[in-house]
């Protein structure tokens, strides 16, 4: 999980980077050429197509969100560690 410096965040923060891919994308780009390049995608189109994907960033940030509050913010110091 790549991040910091290498990705133009300072040395200071944590961060990280994640690529989760676990979806086929066909019946989405069907959507989106029926759609038309005129036409925005509708709202819940990732949660939709890329339903995997979509939960999984829900989790990721549940998860985060979770641990922020339990140690006061990483910008508060981390707490118990």
């Amino acid at each position: 999980m790549a991040g910091g410096p290498a990705f133009l965040r300072p040395v200071e923060e944590l961060t990280t980077r994640l690529c989760f891919v676990c979806f086929d994308g066909a019946e989405g780009l069907e959507e989106s050429r029926r759609l038309g390049i005129d036409t925005e995608l509708p709202e819940d189109f990732v949660q939709h197509y890329c339903a995997n994907v979509f939960h999984g960033i829900k989790v990721c940030t549940v998860a985060t969100l979770s641990h922020d509050k339990s140690t006061k913010g990483i910008s508060g110091g981390l707490g118990k560690y």
